[in-house]
């Protein structure tokens, strides 16, 4: 069945042309999908439409999509007049590009270079970030190290707890890796286990800032005098 004429948005050949000829970045894309809707949509050049309005439409902040209009605005795709405070406004498709093609969509981070908008430089703007790709890494490396202390040492600490996190946050900083944690937690479960000493197979001992020393020391996990070396911070009663 043929869906009838009234069911589609008419948009205007030029501009349709114009657009395969810019970058934009998906918030921009998610934007003119909104206002052509609610425009030519309509049969009409241009209507109100407010931040929240857009915001909920498309899913995204309004700090972005308020950025991304001005964006939009600055090559000519469509034209904001601003109606009632901040939010509200009216915008118009207008379909007219004004600016030479080398500076669309060149973004570092959200922030435009020479005035050109669209597509991002490290950050993509709607998609996930670097930083997010690290805390997923950071999750991963939190969930790993912990389960295998708890399987190792018998104990059951939680990869979630936010004292926890800091101290693998720190030594990952620090450059050491996620088979650093599984070697220092292997090691130190070898020498305390089954002694007094094994009270201190916890995140707080073991991940600390003697991490690189439990690392580097030998198997045998002893001290020159012959007994078991001790946790910073534990004094030993003579």
């Amino acid at each position: 069945m043929c869906m009838s004429e009234s069911a589609y948005t008419k948009i205007p050949n030029n501009l349709l042309e114009q657009l395969a000829t810019v970058k934009l970045s998906p918030t921009q894309y998610r934007l003119l999908f909104v206002i052509w809707r609610y425009t030519y949509g309509f049969h009409r050049d241009k209507h109100e439409l407010s931040l929240t309005f857009l915001a909920t439409a498309t899913g995204c902040d309004k700090r972005q999509i308020q950025r991304e209009l001005k964006g939009l605005d600055d090559i000519g795709l469509i034209k904001q007049e601003i109606t009632g405070g901040k939010s509200a406004r009216t915008i118009h498709s207008i379909g007219e590009i004004t600016i030479d093609n080398s500076t669309i969509g060149e973004t570092t981070n959200g922030e435009n270079i020479e005035g050109g908008v669209g597509e991002t430089t490290n950050s993509t703007i709607g998609e996930t970030t670097n930083q997010e790709r690290k805390k997923e890494k950071y999750k991963e490396i939190y969930c790993a190290a912990i389960n295998h202390l708890n399987k190792k040492a018998g104990t059951n600490y939680k990869p979630t707890t936010k004292a926890t996190q800091q101290l693998i946050n720190a030594r990952l900083n620090d450059g050491f890796t996620e088979v650093d944690f599984i070697t220092v937690i292997d090691k130190k479960v070898a020498e305390w286990r089954g002694t007094d000493m094994a009270k201190y197979l916890r995140p707080v001992t073991l991940f600390g800032t003697k991490f690189e020393s439990y690392l580097n020391q030998s198997v045998s996990g002893t001290n020159s005098n012959g007994g078991n070396s001790h946790p910073e911070g534990f004094e030993v009663i003579r």
